[in-house]
């Protein structure tokens, strides 16, 4: 229902309802963790207002900080949701909760080299890198090309995370 429904509030309500389970007792995450909840609803986050998204990432966040657990396959969803980038907004706040989970274990760093979520912060960064070309030319042709705060948000968000992934490592 969540997938397809267009409605925010049911979308809302939903989330809630899953936030209300999860919060009642801590094993319900890991009883329902089979049916795949989150890593199919994040499929299709991108399409959901900011307020879905953000309900969504709370949730994740939940699972990390306060059941201090890995929760592979979000993450690993949660990097196709990136590497896609079908919405910088959406993009923006999956990065933020990727870098607030970074910061609070350590652990995160090699769990975000397993999962993918390294190569996609490159990724996301070589992106980055040609919209930068693209000003250059735009400057060099006498053209003025202007990025986005939306795309220099998330530039920035990634390379606080790399900053975080790659800080104290001796390599």
């Amino acid at each position: 229902v969540f997938i397809k429904s267009n409605c925010p509030t049911l979308c809302c309500t939903i989330l809630d309802a899953i936030s209300s389970v999860y919060h009642s007792d801590n094993a319900n995450y890991f009883i329902l963790e089979s049916q795949h909840t989150l890593p199919q609803f994040a499929e299709k986050i991108h399409l959901k207002t900011l307020e879905i998204q953000e309900k969504f990432f709370q949730l994740l966040e939940f699972i990390v900080f306060q059941l201090n657990f890995v929760p592979c396959k979000e993450l690993i969803s949660l990097s196709i949701l990136l590497k896609s980038q079908h919405s910088v907004s959406c993009s923006i706040i999956c990065m933020q909760t990727l870098l607030n989970i970074v910061k609070h274990n350590s652990i995160f760093k090699d769990v975000y080299r397993e999962v993918g979520i390294l190569e996609v912060f490159v990724t996301c960064l070589q992106r980055y890198a040609n919209i930068l070309k693209l000003k250059e030319q735009a400057a060099e042709n006498g053209n003025e090309y202007i990025i986005r705060s939306d795309d220099e948000q998330l530039a920035t968000l990634v390379m606080n995370c790399l900053l975080v992934l790659l800080g104290g490592n001796t390599n």
